[in-house]
C-alpha cells in the first residue's frame, strides 16, 4: 500500500472531476474503466446472426436472470423480475418473429425491437414507467451480448472505483460488491434502478461525470467523494491528509484488518438478530411458537453459540422473545413488540411487501397521526419556528428541480412541523413518519411525490395559527400520498 502511496500522489497527476450525486459516502480504490456496450458491439468483427443464435441468447439470458434474482434482495429481485418477464411474454416473442422476417440478421432484428420499445417508454408522461425503459436497455444489451460472446471482466483484484459511460442494473448485481466500493459514470441519473439500490447498499455514487474516456486509460487510483460531487484522480499526499483528518483511513491495511477482526463477532451478532427478527415479523416465526434450541439455531446460521445466546437477549429487550426456565425462547404476541422502537420499524420495513398489513398498519397510523400534529402546531407555533417552517416550505419548493436534495428536504420539512407542536411526545413520533417518507420516495423512484399546493396551504394555516385549516388541509395531503401510493401499485400490479 505505501507504493501506491508513492506512485499516485504526485500533486502534479492529481486531477478534480465533477459530477453529481445524491447519496452520501467516501469510496477509494483503484480506477477500472469500462468502455460501453456500443463500444464493445463495434469492436467485434461482423459476423451475421441467424433467428436460432437469437433465441438460443434470450434463453441464456432469461436463465441467467433468473439465477441473479434468486442471489439478490426482494428490492433488487423485483426489478429482475420485470425483465424475466419480459423475456417470458409471448406477445413480445412474436412480435420479434415479425421484424425476424423483416430483417437481414437477428442481431438487426433484435435492436430494432427492443430500440422502437425503449423509445415508447422514454417518452411516456409517467415518471415510473418512463424510468423503466431501462430494463429493456439491460434486456437488449445481456442479449446483444450474448450473441456475440461478450463476457465482462468482473474480478477485480483489490479495492476498486468503476468508471464508465453507463451501467445496468443486472451489471451491477453481477460484481463483487464486496470490492466495488464506488461508481462513477459519465451518464445515467439519480432516478435509476441504479441510483436507488446503489444508495440502499451506501455504496457512493456519482453521475454525468465531467471527464472522457482518455482520462482513465492509464492505472490510477481515487477518491470519489459523493457528498461533494467529485472524483480525485491520483490524490496528493495533502489531499489524503485532510480526509484522514475528517476520519477517513484509506491506508492503513494492518488497521483495518483489526478493525474487521474486532467487529467480526459484532456483525455475525447483528446479522442474526436482524434475521431472526424479520422471520418473527414475516411470521415464519409465528406468535406463541418456541424457537429451535439454541445448538440448532447455532447451527442453520452458521455461528456460535454465544452469539445466539447475545441475539435471544437483544430481541427478548425489545419484545419480540420470551425467554423462561423449563419453556425455552418463544414468540410474544406483536401487542408486546416495542413497535415504536426504530430499529424494529427498520426490520418491519425491510422483511415485508408494501401491500403487506405491517406497512398498511405504518401508513394508516400516519394517516392519524398528521393531521393532529398540523393542528397542534397551528396552536402552540411560536415566531421563531414560523421564519423555520417558511424556510423549510421553501427549500422544498425548490428542491423540485434538484434531485440530489428533494428527498431530504421533504424530509426536514415534515420535520419542521412536528418541531413546531412544541410537544416532546408527538416530536419524538416523527421517526416513524420519516420511515413512511422514506417508502413512499423509493416507490416513486425518486419521483418527486407530494402535492406542494396542499403543502402549501398546511403551512398557511399553520402560520395563520387556524387548528381546524391545518388539519383539514394535512389529512387531504396525506390522503393523496396514500392514493398515489395506491395508484402506482395497482399499475404495478396490473402490468408488471
Amino acid at each position: 500500500m505505501k507504493e501506491i502511496i508513492t506512485k499516485y500522489t504526485d500533486t502534479e497527476t492529481e486531477h478534480y472531476f465533477k459530477g453529481l450525486s445524491n447519496s452520501n459516502g467516501i469510496a477509494y480504490g483503484k480506477l477500472v474503466w469500462h468502455p460501453s456496450f456500443e463500444e464493445i458491439i463495434t469492436s467485434k468483427s461482423e459476423i451475421r446472426y441467424d433467428s436460432e443464435d437469437l433465441i438460443k441468447a434470450i434463453q441464456i439470458a432469461k436463465r441467467q436472470l433468473e439465477k441473479l434474482s434468486s442471489r439478490v434482495d426482494k428490492e433488487a429481485s423485483a426489478f429482475l423480475q420485470f425483465q424475466i418477464a419480459v423475456l417470458s411474454d409471448q406477445d413480445f416473442l412474436n412480435t420479434l418473429k415479425g421484424e425476424l422476417k423483416r430483417k437481414k440478421s437477428a442481431e438487426e432484428a433484435w435492436k430494432n425491437h427492443l430500440n422502437q420499445i425503449i423509445e415508447q417508454y422514454r417518452n411516456l408522461d409517467d415518471q415510473y414507467f418512463r424510468e423503466r425503459y431501462e430494463d429493456f436497455l439491460d434486456i437488449r444489451n445481456r442479449v446483444l451480448g450474448i450473441m456475440i460472446g461478450h463476457k465482462a471482466n468482473r474480478n477485480y483484484t483489490g479495492e476498486t472505483i468503476f468508471v464508465g459511460k453507463q451501467l445496468m442494473l443486472s451489471q451491477f448485481l453481477e460484481m463483487d460488491l464486496e470490492k466495488v466500493k464506488g461508481i462513477a459514470l459519465f451518464y445515467e441519473n439519480d432516478f435509476s434502478h441504479l441510483a436507488v439500490l446503489a444508495q440502499a447498499k451506501k455504496i457512493p455514487i456519482i453521475f454525468k461525470l465531467q471527464a472522457r474516456p482518455e482520462d482513465f486509460q492509464e492505472e490510477s487510483y481515487g477518491i470519489l467523494d459523493s457528498l461533494n460531487s467529485v472524483l480525485i484522480m491520483n490524490p496528493s499526499i495533502k489531499c489524503i491528509s485532510n480526509y484522514e483528518s475528517q476520519g477517513y483511513r484509506f491506508f492503513d491495511q494492518k488497521t483495518s484488518e483489526k478493525n474487521k477482526n474486532k467487529n467480526k463477532n459484532k456483525k455475525k451478532t447483528d446479522w442474526v438478530i436482524e434475521e431472526i427478527a424479520k422471520k418473527i415479523i414475516k411470521g415464519e416465526y409465528e406468535e406463541g411458537q418456541k424457537l429451535p434450541i439454541e445448538i440448532e439455531l447455532a447451527e442453520s446460521f452458521g455461528v456460535g453459540r454465544n452469539i445466539i445466546r447475545e441475539g435471544i437477549k437483544f430481541l427478548s429487550a425489545k419484545g419480540l422473545l420470551f425467554t423462561g426456565p423449563r419453556k425455552g425462547t418463544i414468540v410474544k404476541s406483536k401487542s408486546d413488540w416495542s413497535i415504536f422502537d426504530h430499529e424494529v420499524i427498520n426490520w418491519g420495513i425491510e422483511s415485508v411487501n408494501r401491500d403487506s398489513s405491517f406497512y398498511n398498519h405504518l401508513f394508516e397510523f400516519r394517516i392519524l397521526l398528521e393531521p393532529i400534529v398540523s393542528q397542534q402546531a397551528a396552536l402552540r407555533i411560536e415566531e421563531k419556528q414560523k421564519i423555520m417552517l417558511k424556510k423549510k416550505l421553501e427549500i422544498f419548493e425548490k428542491s423540485m428541480e434538484d434531485p440530489q436534495n428533494r428527498n431530504l428536504a421533504e424530509i426536514n420539512f415534515h420535520q419542521q412541523i412536528y418541531r413546531s407542536t412544541n410537544n416532546i411526545f408527538l416530536s419524538s413520533l416523527f421517526h416513524l413518519v420519516k420511515v413512511s417518507i422514506k417508502e413512499n420516495q423509493k416507490l416513486h423512484h425518486f419521483e418527486f411525490p407530494t402535492n406542494i399546493r396542499i403543502c402549501k396551504k398546511v403551512v398557511e394555516a399553520i402560520l395563520n395559527e387556524k387548528a381546524s385549516d391545518a388539519f383539514n388541509s394535512s389529512l387531504d395531503l396525506v390522503r393523496l400520498i396514500r392514493n398515489e401510493q395506491d395508484r402506482i401499485n395497482n399499475i404495478k400490479f396490473k402490468y408488471l
